[in-house]
């Protein structure tokens, strides 16, 4: 079910590779052969201040949402990386997935299929 393009958009305040912003949107790519990418752009009242992508492997077990990523890339730079992250799936529909972090309990995370983000 989760195998497709997701959107998501969150505002909330923080810092982003040293520099503030005020919204994150991001788009989620889940092939069917468990590997993925995302894309997370930071702005500040609507002005691009980074980006982040991460590939990475997915799966879901029983409610549990997980990737492990296998690069990342702050701002073009890019590195490896190979850490697990484990998230509560809250709901999903086949237009919605909802999701929250098991380690921190941030969220939940909404996004929605198929929609392109606003670039400006």
């Amino acid at each position: 079910m989760l195998v497709g393009l997701w959107y998501g958009e969150r505002a909330y305040s923080d810092l982003f590779a040293g520099r503030a912003f005020d919204q994150r949107r991001w788009v989620m790519v889940h092939r069917s052969d468990g590997t993925a990418r995302d894309i997370y752009r930071y702005y500040l009242k609507d002005v691009l201040q980074g980006e982040f992508i991460e590939e990475y492997t997915w799966g879901v077990d029983r409610s549990i949402y997980w990737t492990v990523c296998r690069s990342e890339s702050v701002n073009g730079v890019v590195g490896p990386c190979s850490a697990r992250t484990e998230y509560e799936i809250q709901s999903t529909t086949p237009q919605q997935f909802r999701y929250r972090s098991v380690k921190t309990g941030t969220g939940p995370s909404r996004s929605v299929r198929g929609r392109e983000p606003r670039v400006r």
